[in-house]
Order: structure tokens, then C-alpha cells, then sequence
């Protein structure tokens, strides 16, 4: 049986290094072998979200409202 890694990887911050351009630009990444456990509880939570009419196609830091961001972080941690 072959092993598989899985590589997520995100940016802050942008290309746009004039004046008008973050100041800062970052990359981070974590690998893990097998990151289905913490799913199932994503995705109920994205459900609850859908069902008391959130449009929540996915979750994004940076564009959740704070309640939403709180609980995220709980589920994460």
C-alpha cells in the first residue's frame, strides 16, 4: 500500500508591491497523511450554516462574518 501526504497551502497578502500593495506577503502550509477526521465536523457545521440560510460554499478566514470565524476556530482546535 503506497502513502499519500496531503500539502495544504495559503497566501496573505498580495503581488502588488507598489505603495498600494500589502505590506506583507506570506505563505503557509501543513502536511498531514490523512486529514478526514476533522471533516465530519466541518462539513455538519457548513450544513448548519446552509440550513439557517447562511450561503456558505466554503469558509474563508477573511470574508466569514466573526461568529462564524469564532466557531471555525473551535472546530480547528
Amino acid at each position: 500500500m503506497s502513502r499519500c501526504a496531503y500539502i495544504f497551502l495559503d497566501e496573505a497578502g498580495n503581488f502588488d508591491f507598489s505603495p498600494k500593495g500589502t505590506r506583507y506577503f506570506v505563505l503557509t502550509s501543513v502536511s498531514t497523511r490523512r486529514p478526514f477526521a476533522p471533516h465530519a465536523p466541518m462539513d455538519d457545521y457548513k450544513h448548519d450554516c446552509l440550513e439557517f440560510g447562511l450561503d456558505t460554499e466554503y469558509f474563508h478566514c477573511a470574508e466569514d462574518n466573526p461568529r462564524v470565524r469564532r466557531r471555525v476556530f473551535e472546530l480547528i482546535a
